[in-house]
């Protein structure tokens, strides 16, 4: 008696096969039951992918009385199987043995080694495209929090001091108007860091130069200037175009505004309340 342990190899080009796409379904079920009731290892009765069946056991086995096909209709499965080489069969008193004929060839591991290989090394592939995206998010994240400790780092040099107040100074106008066109300027300075374009001191100066050539020496048209490169995320300055009148809001009535310690103060204010900000987001990303 075979045992009901253990396994068969089944290969993918069993699915091109006839019995598959041109035969009746319970064919296929008939030629499985064979492949798995043969001997896996021969015994002093029958030898290795051999064994006796009858018909009415291939009929009850496979349920076949379930779709109503008659016993003696097994008979056309086993001659389609002899005709295409794939068994032989030899009566006896008690049955019919039936051995299929390539049974070796298709229950042999190695025969499939090419396939099992490339299986693996396709496994292989998985795992080093997936090492490759954790790498990849890895540096990432390390970019990311290095552009992040680069942008804190520019917003903390926003202050009120004469830090290029040299350059600035092609500009004809009060000290505070040039604070306030300084103060904007650093915010372009920290975008262009987020963006991954930070200016070295020799393009910083070129910037400001450019700026007034663009603004034509008008403080409240170079913040505005500025505005529109910080809101599009440019790296370099362009003349205001139509629709930007918006970023002007506020700054018409610049020049007419004393530039007391108070609006100082208040300026101060907002850069220390966007450091508070950036200190936060620190501590969530340390945590």
């Amino acid at each position: 008696m075979v045992s009901k342990k253990g396994f068969i190899f089944i290969a993918r080009t069993l699915i091109d096969s006839e019995v598959w796409s041109k035969k009746p379904a319970w064919w296929l079920k008939v030629w499985l039951y064979i492949l798995l009731r043969v001997n896996h290892t021969g015994d002093k009765n029958f030898a290795r992918g051999e064994n006796i069946f009858t018909r009415r056991q291939i009929h009850s086995d496979c349920h076949l009385y379930d779709d109503r096909i008659e016993t003696e209709t097994v008979d056309n499965v086993l001659r389609w199987l002899r005709k295409t080489t794939q068994i032989t069969t030899q009566k006896t008193t008690r049955g019919i043995i039936i051995k299929v004929v390539k049974y070796d060839e298709y229950q042999n591991k190695n025969s499939y080694k090419n396939y099992l290989e490339n299986d693996t090394e396709n496994d292989t592939e998985n795992e080093r495209v997936k090492r490759d995206r954790n790498e990849t998010e890895t540096t990432q994240k390390r970019d990311d929090k290095q552009e992040y400790n680069a942008l804190k780092t520019t917003l903390n040099n926003v202050t009120y001091k004469d830090k290029d107040i040299t350059n600035f100074n092609i500009f004809n106008t009060t000290p505070e108007l040039l604070r306030l066109l300084q103060t904007e300027f650093e915010h372009f300075a920290a975008m262009r860091v987020k963006i991954k374009k930070p200016m070295t001191d020799y393009a910083r100066k070129l910037r400001i130069h450019d700026l007034h050539k663009l603004s034509g020496d008008d403080v409240e048209l170079a913040i505005a200037i500025l505005r529109q490169s910080i809101s599009a995320s440019w790296q370099d300055l362009y003349a205001l175009k139509e629709g930007y009148n918006d970023l002007n809001d506020g700054l018409v009535d610049l020049r007419t505004v004393l530039p007391t310690d108070a609006q100082r103060e208040a300026g101060k204010a907002n850069i220390d309340k966007m450091r508070d900000i950036f200190n936060k987001g620190n501590n969530q990303n340390d945590n």
